[in-house]
């Protein structure tokens, strides 16, 4: 476990075809993994559903469960956060440290800090999946909850989940077909979860 400058993780991501920019994906092939129920936000504001605690952590579940089998499928060992071409790691909400998400925003922030990774800096962390997976449910729930704007991002794979407030996983590949028809496949075992692709950047209704 590592942490990496933003020149490192260039170097990285551009081993697998990526150049960290703003527009980097803008205008290329995306699909995405999302939760039926369509949550915005999270449970503590802003949300379309007007769900429990309970139904969004037993969603946020279901997101991670499958994202546990994609990873255990592709072999996956490691993965890096980082902002990549989000370039920061919490949202611009002015009121991230306050309010009902203070919880996970303090979690979030006392990471970082192990790491000493600045807010408001594109470095990351190299972690090991073994050891690690509880920090990836961190990162889902605190872009389900629109605190955070870290990415997953899987050198092995050549592939950057970007984790959203949509609870939505997108994928951002260079191999969009193998990596669609793996996903399609084992959408088969998470019936509360959909599928839906389109242009980065572009918006697209879902199917």
């Amino acid at each position: 476990m590592s942490k990496l400058k933003l020149n490192e993780i260039k170097k990285i991501t551009k081993e697998s075809g990526f150049d960290i920019n703003e527009d980097m994906m803008i205008g290329a092939d995306y699909f995405d993994v999302y939760h039926y129920h369509e949550w915005d936000g999270g449970y503590d504001f802003g949300s379309w559903l007007s769900g429990t605690r309970r139904l969004f952590y037993a969603d946020i579940k279901e997101m991670m469960n499958f994202l546990l089998d994609y990873i255990s499928l592709c072999g996956i060992t490691e993965f890096i956060v980082a902002p990549l071409h989000r370039f920061n790691q919490f949202t611009n909400y002015p009121y991230a440290p306050y309010m009902e998400i203070k919880d996970i925003y303090s979690e979030i922030n006392d990471f970082l800090k192990k790491y000493q990774v600045r807010k408001h800096s594109q470095s990351g962390v190299r972690l090991t999946v073994e050891q690690n997976t509880h920090i990836i449910e961190m990162i889902l729930e605190g872009a389900c909850r629109a605190v955070l704007d870290i990415c997953l991002f899987f050198p092995e794979q050549s592939i950057i989940i970007e984790p959203t407030h949509h609870m939505a996983l997108v994928f951002l590949t260079n191999n969009f077909i193998k990596e669609k028809e793996i996903v399609i496949k084992l959408l088969e075992k998470h019936p509360n979860l959909r599928y839906c692709e389109g242009k980065y950047g572009v918006w697209s209704e879902y199917s």
